[in-house]
């Protein structure tokens, strides 16, 4: 890890913030979430902005440096130590999204991609959830004026064996808690399994994912749901025993701001994988490993990662499509 320190004091210089929606959206609900620990800040002044990217990078530095140190993380699994050193760097300077910079946009750092853990690949995500969610409701509201969203949040906390914060993780107790933590993901995971064709069948689209956040002495794990229905029907909820309702919002799709805010709240970024101790953070990345936390049905099946092929297939259309029109009309 001697070449991290060389590399450490490098910085981007950010020109400007995008004044795109899908842009905002993710620095509202990921950056500012990151910075703050709290709530999304709604500030769109160019000094805030890059201050609070400044301070969500420095402490995307630390804790991605101090979990592979510790080897608690290690992205990729790299099957040699160059690709290993190659995967730990894209990580550690991932670079911030929904910005734009001096030297140009050119992809020069690879984004790392772990948008599990990564809050800049959490935000890129999170504007194409927004893109895609948007282009579809735009088009519902020309056609439709009956049709709702609705966000519903349930929680479950699991805390740590063999953890306090003052002493850390007692020795032999790091594989039993990760055992125990992807027991009751996978449980979570399964109950949706069986409800997937339900949601299918009485929702126009819908949203399904479980957010992982570490706490002071333990985990809190959130199953997220979004849903685009008619008024009136009976929304197919996966509830689990163990788990309390947090947050339960609907709106018309023609009230935009209201609208928007109920998808904010779906995709909010988990600051704690950021700020708790990272013993736990380290325990939550390896209990989430191969598993698919997001996932999706009717018009956003396709909710997670594979949005970005979606993206570029979407603007390669329609310079096509006006391509071949300046070409009719030439």
């Amino acid at each position: 890890m001697q070449w991290v320190e060389r590399y450490k004091r490098n910085r981007w210089t950010i020109s400007r913030v995008s004044g795109r929606w899908a842009h905002r959206f993710a620095i509202f609900y990921v950056i500012m979430v990151a910075a703050t620990k709290k709530r999304a800040c709604f500030a769109t002044d160019h000094a805030t902005v890059v201050r609070k990217i400044y301070q969500v990078r420095y402490l995307w530095f630390k804790r991605a440096k101090e979990l592979m140190a510790t080897g608690l993380w290690q992205p990729g699994h790299g099957i040699t130590r160059s690709s290993a050193d190659y995967t730990a760097r894209r990580c550690l300077f991932c670079r911030p999204s929904c910005v734009f910079y001096a030297h140009g946009n050119s992809n020069k750092l690879r984004p790392c991609k772990q948008s599990r853990i990564c809050p800049f690949c959490y935000a890129r995500t999170v504007a194409y959830i927004y893109w895609n969610v948007r282009q579809y409701l735009n088009t519902r509201r020309k056609q439709a004026d009956n049709e709702i969203v609705t966000c519903v949040v349930q929680k479950e906390y699991l805390a740590a064996k063999g953890f306090t914060p003052e002493t850390g993780m007692v020795a032999g107790m790091h594989s039993p808690n990760v055992r125990r933590l992807r027991a009751v993901i996978e449980k979570h995971v399964q109950r949706y399994e069986r409800q997937a064709k339900t949601i299918q069948r009485r929702t126009d689209g819908a949203m399904w994912s479980v957010i992982v956040e570490p706490k002071r002495r333990g985990w809190r794990i959130e199953t997220r749901q979004y849903f685009v229905a008619r008024a009136g029907t009976k929304l197919p909820v996966v509830r689990l025993v163990d788990a309390k309702t947090v947050y339960t919002k609907s709106a018309k799709i023609q009230t935009f701001v209201r609208s928007g805010k109920i998808l904010g709240r779906f995709v909010r970024y988990p600051a704690g994988m950021l700020t708790a101790y990272a013993d736990l953070a380290g325990i939550a990345m390896q209990a989430t490993y191969g598993l698919r936390l997001r996932r999706g049905t009717g018009r956003f099946r396709t909710c997670g990662s594979g949005l970005a092929a979606a993206f570029k297939q979407a603007s390669k259309k329609n310079e096509r499509t006006k391509t071949q029109e300046n070409a009719q009309a030439s």
